[in-house]
């Protein structure tokens, strides 16, 4: 497999700023059942692809890049936004209205990367930008708790959470981003674990099983995407790929991310049963996978000619795989 280098901040792109709308639906104090109504009236367009692949595009109104960063049960669609203010932003998009989302009280930048199904908020926020620090918080019943390692040098990102409240995500100094390590957070204990092998671990998603998924970059900077499922690890990686990204899992175990081909075309992917297919928006010069629901709902973005990234959505992705 060829390898190429990545920045932090192209790795921050898809994984670190997810999941914006959760804070609105939190400060609302409702169980997670009752905010996440079905999308059958968003503003869309919706395309269909040779492979027989329906899918629903949107934006969130003014902004030029749109992101959808995860989905729930019943459809609701949580994501980012760049506005004209060059600042990205949480939204919420159900039953068709995109709803503002407020901020981490004194961040700079605040980026909410995953919701669970009892309403508990994880992501990342910055108290200064060029970012110093990275600071791992979680959001229950409208209160924000920072996740604090023992050691205060440590920066950590919260990537993933379930419905037990286990948060996963990596934990590394600044600086040295690639030399990181994926902890796991449950009962106020932290526990570390690596790839085998691997120079970086970034775990980006947990399961109520416990199976967590993510990425690892190897000595030669290839990455490449693992599942961890009982304590044994697997390397997911799509067929004649050049860089993989492992993004989101569901309930049932089904597995979302994006590779490059070797023409350097970036795909989404979906994994279901074993099998794995190539996910493509029509027209899109790239598209990521970056979360699916219990039903095999994908949300993610893609990619235009212009420049511009858009928000999709792809009902039952999984359909033609189980």
């Amino acid at each position: 497999m060829a390898t190429r280098t990545i920045s932090k901040w192209v790795v921050l792109k898809h994984v670190v700023s997810a999941i914006g709308a959760a804070l609105a639906w939190v400060g609302c104090g409702r169980d997670q059942s009752d905010l996440t109504a079905p999308n059958s009236r968003v503003p869309s367009l919706s395309q269909q692809a040779g492979s027989g692949q329906k899918f629903v595009s949107f934006d969130y109104p003014g902004a030029t890049n749109t992101s959808a960063k995860s989905i729930s049960p019943s459809g609701g669609i949580l994501g980012q936004y760049v506005g004209t203010d060059g600042k990205p932003h949480g939204f919420l998009l159900s039953g068709g209205t995109f709803t503002a989302v407020p901020e981490v009280p004194s961040a700079v930048r605040s980026d909410p990367n995953r919701l669970n199904a009892r309403g508990t908020v994880v992501g990342t926020y910055y108290l200064e930008l060029p970012p110093l620090k990275e600071y791992a918080y979680q959001l229950t019943g409208g209160t924000f708790t920072t996740i604090t390692y023992p050691d205060p040098s440590i920066s950590l990102a919260g990537w993933g959470v379930n419905d037990n409240w286990t948060v996963v995500g990596p934990k590394f100094i600044e600086g040295d981003f690639l030399d990181a390590h994926g902890y796991v957070f449950t009962n106020n204990t932290f526990t570390l674990f690596d790839v085998p092998g691997a120079m970086g671990t970034f775990p980006t998603s947990i399961n109520d099983d416990a199976s967590i998924v993510g990425t690892y970059v190897n000595s030669d900077f290839g990455f490449h995407g693992f599942l961890r499922s009982g304590g044994t690890f697997r390397t997911i990686d799509f067929p004649n790929s050049t860089f993989n990204w492992v993004n989101g899992i569901n309930t049932e175990g089904d597995i979302v991310g994006f590779y490059d081909d070797q023409d350097g075309g970036e795909h989404g992917v979906v994994r279901s049963n074993g099998a794995l297919e190539s996910i493509d928006v029509p027209g899109a010069i790239a598209t990521h996978c970056l979360a699916i629901n219990a039903q095999g709902d994908v949300v993610g973005d893609y990619v235009t000619p212009d420049g511009n990234t858009h928000g999709f959505l792809l009902a039952c992705a999984t359909c033609s795989l189980r």
